[in-house]
């Protein structure tokens, strides 16, 4: 009997041991997110103070992407034939491939870069053109579409594992609502790789984007987003650098913040 009670006492002791931990933990874990969030406003007022308003609702937290290995993939014969039908011809040189197919031809280099020509009557169409993507291992969103008489261009940016990569750019052409052109990049992954460091807040990267826009005379009035993505280095093996993305109303438009060195760069996305 006794030692039954002792055995209760004991898992007693250890069920408020585990409720103290788990208070604990929770409360770092809120005051970390709360000290993030308080962090981010302090960083809208000095945006707009420095005559930037800042449209997102709020500033995002810390960085969670993963940095990634991957390798780029050339289009290979069965890929042709997926978006050309019966390949007729196959042209390998040194630097890229060509390929003629039933329903038009594509060029492919080293890179992984895939540009593909449609001819009139192939009989497909936007949707056509993404689920071709899709059956490539191609995920993309679309980003902007403009148009001139018949003629439609969609711009898209890739997505590795839900993530941008606003460096890899889809573009569709469409004649009418028949699909006329297509270009793209593939690339399979090969592991994650080592992490370079620890990664900057939003707000971190916010202040460095404002110190370059100081430092190199940018002028801008609005950021209008701000989101979490993979930046690309390399050609044939490519690091995925996990980098925050700052989007704003005036050219050149687009800020790559790196998210561990916290390094500016501009790009035009306009």
């Amino acid at each position: 009997m006794r030692s039954s009670k002792i055995k209760n006492i004991i898992i007693l002791m250890l069920l408020l041991v585990n409720a103290f931990l788990l208070v604990l933990v929770g409360g770092r874990s809120w005051h970390s997110r709360q000290t993030l969030r308080e962090t981010g406003e302090r960083m809208v007022v000095i945006l707009e103070r420095n005559g930037v308003e800042f449209l997102p609702r709020e500033v995002p937290g810390e960085l969670e992407l993963p940095p990634r290995r991957v390798q780029a993939v050339p289009l290979d014969r069965e890929g042709a034939a997926l978006l050309l039908g019966q390949v007729k011809q196959m042209e390998d040189g040194r630097v890229r491939t060509r390929f003629a197919g039933t329903m038009g031809t594509a060029i492919t280099t080293a890179s992984g870069e895939v540009e593909v020509q449609f001819l009139p009557g192939s009989g497909l169409d936007e949707a056509a053109g993404l689920a071709l993507l899709e059956q490539l291992g191609v995920t993309v969103e679309e980003t902007g579409r403009s148009r001139e008489g018949d003629m439609t261009t969609v711009l898209a940016r890739q997505l590795w594992e839900g993530s941008p990569m606003p460096d890899a750019v889809v573009v569709m052409t469409l004649r009418g609502e028949e699909l006329e052109s297509l270009s793209f990049r593939r690339m399979v992954s090969t592991g994650e790789a080592p992490a370079a460091g620890e990664t900057i807040t939003a707000a971190t990267a916010l202040a460095r984007f404002l110190e370059e826009l100081n430092q190199e005379g940018y002028v801008c009035s609005q950021v209008r987003e701000v989101y979490p993505g993979y930046s690309l280095s390399g050609s044939t093996a490519v690091t995925l650098s996990p980098t925050w993305y700052v989007e704003t109303d005036a050219w050149p438009w687009r800020f790559a913040v790196d998210g561990v060195t916290g390094q500016v760069s501009a790009a035009d996305n306009g």
